[in-house]
């Protein structure tokens, strides 16, 4: 029953993210990188049960939150060598929701977590 539970949550997930996302054909340029099919693939691999879900929500959602403020500031005070400064606050900043992850997720759900950490990293520096 938790499994069905989880599946049906995974689901409704998706689906939201689906219809906030432009229906063009461009649809895959106009979303933003967290909303990529790779990352979201990566994420339901993961297999969060409906307890998992929030946390997790809330351990990415920090991460984008403070990397987009740090890219914005780092633009603001005109760093010289802005890419690496920006591509070090990212990983920076991963290691963190590494940490954050780590606090409430199986050993078999922090091996599928590298997946989506991985393909989200990558999702955000080809931005």
């Amino acid at each position: 029953m938790d499994r069905l539970l989880t599946c049906v949550a995974t689901l409704v997930v998706l689906a939201v993210a689906f219809l906030a996302c432009p229906e063009n054909a461009g649809a895959e340029q106009a979303r933003p990188p967290w909303l990529s099919d790779e990352v979201v693939a990566a994420a339901v691999a993961i297999e969060l049960d409906t307890e998992q879900l929030p946390a997790f929500r809330t351990s990415a959602g920090e991460f984008l939150n403070r990397y987009g403020e740090e890219v914005r500031r780092l633009i603001r005070r005109n760093e010289p060598d802005l890419q690496i400064h920006i591509d070090r606050k990212r990983e920076k900043l991963a290691r963190d929701m590494d940490e954050r992850m780590a606090a409430f997720m199986s050993d078999e759900q922090l091996i599928r977590y590298q997946d989506y950490r991985k393909a989200l990293l990558e999702a955000l520096s080809r931005r």
